[in-house]
């Protein structure tokens, strides 16, 4: 999935986190992470931390993790889903196809 998220300037800040939430939204519910899942947040750049933490509390601080300038993902503990933010505020989101090929 792609959303672009308004640019700074076009839209209010409240307007920019409802898209992002929204699109988070629908990330954890294809993924099934939103009642009590875990998610790995990290970025490309400017963290040199990874957050691991239920995605209910996640969302509740996610404006925080998308305010840096960087590329930030958002990854499900079992790495078959992953959620982007890129730095030009396009967002993706999407199912490894190598999930099931991984199975034992």
């Amino acid at each position: 999935m792609h959303v672009h998220i308004p640019a700074v300037g076009t839209a209010s800040h409240e307007d920019r986190v409802a898209v992002l939430r929204n699109a988070l939204g629908q990330f954890g519910s294809a993924s099934r992470l939103t009642s009590a899942g875990m998610c790995l947040i990290f970025g490309d750049n400017v963290t040199e931390k990874a957050f691991r933490m239920e995605y209910p509390l996640f969302m509740s601080l996610s404006p925080l993790f998308f305010e840096m300038p960087q590329v930030t993902y958002v990854v499900s503990e079992d790495m078959a889903w992953c959620f982007e933010v890129a730095y030009d505020d396009h967002v993706f989101f999407g199912r490894s196809p190598f999930t099931e090929t991984r199975k034992p």
